[in-house]
């Protein structure tokens, strides 16, 4: 049995997409330095991930996180291959579906999930298939109502929370779907919201409101949770964005900080259709080419840059 999708636009829901569009509209009005807003992308992404992990009972740390990232290993453990799939997963929908005008679908979403969780892959069709109507179903009515993004959003999490793919996936899928329709609209600030970490804040909280769905018939409740945990979001945004102490955090290390050399590789691509190579990197900076391919990892795993093409043909742009 899956949710039902009803729901009333109570005062408290019309205050709270009132809010986010009044945050949203001036968290996209407040000019950013490029790097401040890799910065806030990179960690946004790191909580979101770890959210996402400590839902499906994945423990994580922050510090064995960005460790993971600087490290990049070829062979990571279980638990930080999973951290690197929901991130892969993130890049796509970030990539794949910002500002789209096509709607989502039932083949976009089994896409979705074979880059999230491909060691489900001999199971995902099948999960697909029986979760279809029900997609279908939610699919035609967020295509066709009028409804505003984040009512969206919190219909396709509580909707996909009620199929199977909530439970193949551990939850991942279903804060992933919704993240995309976000993205779509243009409602996850380039990726600098970390809505995952605010709705799982009090986890007791978050399932109790999924579960007056059941016990309601109708999903006003939940809706009026999720909102707040994006208007929740959107303020801890806007903190960072605008707060007298968050060039200080970032100079003392809270933030992803870069040595002079590897600002100096950024600072390179800055131009329009720029890229590097490693061994351009260690010509330029007379390094050995595994501190050169120390920094040039440490650029990508942090989201400054980009890899292109394979073997020695590797180059790197700006992210």
């Amino acid at each position: 049995m899956t949710a039902t999708i009803a729901y009333t636009y109570s005062p408290l829901l019309q205050h709270n997409t009132k809010r986010i569009d009044q945050y949203r509209n001036r968290a996209l009005s407040i000019p950013l330095l490029p790097r401040k807003e890799i910065e806030l992308r990179h960690e946004a992404t790191c909580l979101r991930i770890l959210a996402a992990l400590h839902q499906a009972n994945l423990p994580m740390t922050m510090q064995e996180l960005t460790g993971l990232f600087t490290r990049n290993p070829k062979r990571p453990h279980p638990i930080e291959h999973q951290a690197l799939l929901y991130r892969q997963a993130l890049m796509y929908i970030r990539d794949e579906w910002t500002g789209q005008a096509r709607p989502l679908t039932v083949s976009a979403i089994e896409v979705l999930m074979h880059i999230a969780v491909p060691m489900l892959s001999r199971h995902i069709s099948r999960c697909v298939r029986e979760s279809a109507a029900d997609i279908k179903h939610l699919i035609a009515y967020t295509e066709t109502q009028p409804d505003h993004p984040v009512i969206a959003a919190g219909l396709t999490h509580a909707y996909i929370a009620h199929t199977p793919l909530h439970k193949y996936s551990d939850g991942r899928m279903t804060f992933l779907i919704s993240s995309l329709i976000l993205t779509r609209h243009g409602y996850d600030c380039r990726g600098m919201l970390s809505l995952e970490s605010e709705l799982t804040r009090d986890t007791n909280a978050y399932d109790h409101a999924l579960h007056s769905i059941r016990q309601l018939g109708q999903m006003t409740v939940w809706l009026e949770y999720y909102t707040n945990s994006v208007v929740s979001a959107y303020e801890t945004l806007l903190g960072n964005f605008e707060g007298p102490d968050t060039e200080k955090k970032r100079r003392n290390g809270s933030v992803s900080v870069l040595n002079t050399r590897q600002n100096q590789i950024r600072m390179l691509l800055d131009m329009p259709g720029a890229k590097i190579t490693n061994r351009e990197v260690q010509k330029r900076f007379r390094i050995s080419q595994i501190t050169a391919s120390r920094d040039l990892t440490r650029l990508v795993s942090y989201g400054f840059l980009t890899s292109s093409g394979k073997g020695r043909s590797v180059y790197y742009t700006l992210a």
